[in-house]
This record gives structure tokens, C-alpha cells and sequence, in this order.
């Protein structure tokens, strides 16, 4: 791998960059998380996907949502989420009001990270009454090295091995521009990633398995 040289931003230049790249997150980013969450904590779920809601002495209500199911500790309960530029407040409200249903809205464009998005989703779990594995605490910690970025760049943790993952990355915007499969080696997570064909700026590296999501910020030179 080739170190980078500088680039003729500033440091100040490339938090404020990041800070600003990072200051919503979109329907692409939350993706992943509500396709892990659904699988990991409820039952006969879904994701990012429209839904009928029944609503006592009138018609069934439909609706987008990011994620939906039943719960695993109240039989019969249903649990659905979406975000504010999806479904309005009087909607979510009015679901939200039914016999055996949960519904929250969220609002993405004040996420400040996908990681935080996550958590708030868990405690809305925690709230309803869905037991959170101590897994969550548990996130492995990645590495990336070297970012900046010139053309090759490894992302590193220490997490089970001989399981699959995802790797999704996304630009600046919350684009979604490529993905790759793979398995863990024996130490763990081991990916290098070939900037070659992407242009300057800010990416976000995703990892995603059964167990954990965590991601990495690379800057492209």
C-alpha cells in the first residue's frame, strides 16, 4: 500500500467537511441497520417496505416503513417504524393509538451518524419492552489505515471469524455506490478496498453481519 501525500486542506477544513457529511443520515445508510434489527429482535419482519395497519371501526391505514413485525415477548403485538418523510405525525398517531400496535416516527435529517440512528431505534426497542442483547455494547472497534486514502486502504477489526459480511459504501451524500461479500479470516475482519475508481471526498465504509454493523469515515485524495 502507498502512503498518502498531503492534500492542501486543512484539518479544520476536513472536520468541518466530515462533520457536515455526517449530519443526517438517508433511507440508503438506515437500510442496513433496519434489515439487521428486524432479523435480530422480531418476528416475521420486514424492511424498508409497505404495510397495512388495521384501525378499529374504520379502514386500514398503509404505510412505508423503514422496519415492522411482531414482537417476541408480547404475542399478538406488532411493532413498525418509519421517519417523518414517510409517514406524517397524525398517521404514526392514529396507528399508534390501535390495540396490539406500536409506531414510531423518526427523523433522519437530525441523525447524526448511522451508529446514533441505531441506538434510538433500540431504545424505542427497550421502550415497547423488547429485551436488547448485550451485544450491542460489544461493538468491535474498526481500523482503517492509511486514510486519508490514495488508492488501497484495509479495514480492520477484531470480530468472530469464518462468518459473513457485507461491505457497503457510500459517498458523501448517503449514495450507496458499491457493495462486496466476503468471510472473516481466522484474526477476524481483513478488507482492503481499492479507491481507484472513485473520485475525491468523503465515503463512508459500512460492515454488516449477523451480529454487529459498525462503520469507518475514509477521505479520498
Amino acid at each position: 500500500m502507498r502512503v498518502l501525500q498531503k492534500t492542501g486542506l486543512t484539518l479544520y477544513g476536513l472536520l468541518a467537511m466530515a462533520n457536515l457529511a455526517n449530519s443526517q443520515i438517508t433511507e440508503a445508510q438506515a437500510r442496513p441497520i433496519d434489515s439487521l434489527l428486524v432479523r435480530k429482535y422480531l418476528q416475521f419482519g420486514n424492511f424498508h417496505t409497505v404495510n397495512s395497519h388495521p384501525i378499529v371501526g374504520g379502514n386500514n391505514i398503509v404505510t412505508w416503513d423503514l422496519g415492522n413485525g411482531l414482537s417476541p415477548n408480547i404475542p399478538g403485538y406488532f411493532v413498525a417504524w418509519s421517519h417523518n418523510g414517510r409517514v406524517n405525525e397524525n398517521t404514526a398517531n392514529l396507528i399508534n393509538s390501535q390495540p396490539n400496535q406500536s409506531y414510531k416516527l423518526f427523523d433522519l435529517a437530525t441523525m447524526p451518524s448511522a451508529e446514533f440512528y441505531k441506538n434510538q431505534v433500540l431504545n424505542y426497542f427497550v421502550s415497547i419492552g423488547i429485551q436488547v442483547g448485550i451485544i450491542e455494547s460489544k461493538r468491535p472497534e474498526p481500523k482503517l489505515y492509511p486514510n486519508p486514502v490514495d488508492r488501497f486502504t484495509t479495514l480492520s477489526s477484531i470480530t468472530q471469524p469464518n462468518k459473513e459480511y457485507s461491505i457497503l459504501l457510500y459517498d458523501a451524500s448517503g449514495r450507496l455506490i458499491d457493495q462486496f461479500k466476503g468471510f472473516t479470516n481466522e484474526q477476524g475482519l481483513d478488507f482492503e478496498l481499492d479507491f481507484l475508481r472513485y473520485t475525491k471526498g468523503i465515503y463512508l465504509i459500512q460492515f454488516l453481519n449477523e451480529d454487529f454493523l459498525f462503520s469507518a469515515k475514509a477521505i479520498k485524495k
